[in-house]
């Protein structure tokens, strides 16, 4: 009976990886695929964000503002997809 959950409880483990890991690939797919005004908008977004918590991105960076979100989105994306990889690959070894 043990058993049986056990191996149940690796296979579901072992399919939530991989839709984690693929769901995030049409993630980047997708919003790489965006327009470049759309892609600005959800920039602006996220430094309207940050300003409502306090924290005034603008005041710190000036014009730079934006290009350091779109960067930071952008690590951020591909350090959660090395993390989703990571966990796929390591079912496997």
């Amino acid at each position: 009976m043990y058993l049986c959950k056990t191996i149940k409880l690796k296979a579901m483990n072992r399919n939530l990886r991989w839709f984690l890991l693929i769901s995030w690939l049409i993630l980047i797919f997708v919003l790489s695929h965006m327009a470049g005004e759309e892609s600005s908008e959800q920039s602006r977004f996220v430094v309207w964000l940050f300003s409502a918590i306090g924290l005034d991105l603008n005041g710190w960076f000036g014009e730079m503002t934006m290009w350091i979100v779109r960067k930071a989105a952008h690590t951020f994306e591909y350090f959660l997809l090395c993390i989703f990889a990571h966990n796929v690959i390591h079912i496997y070894i």
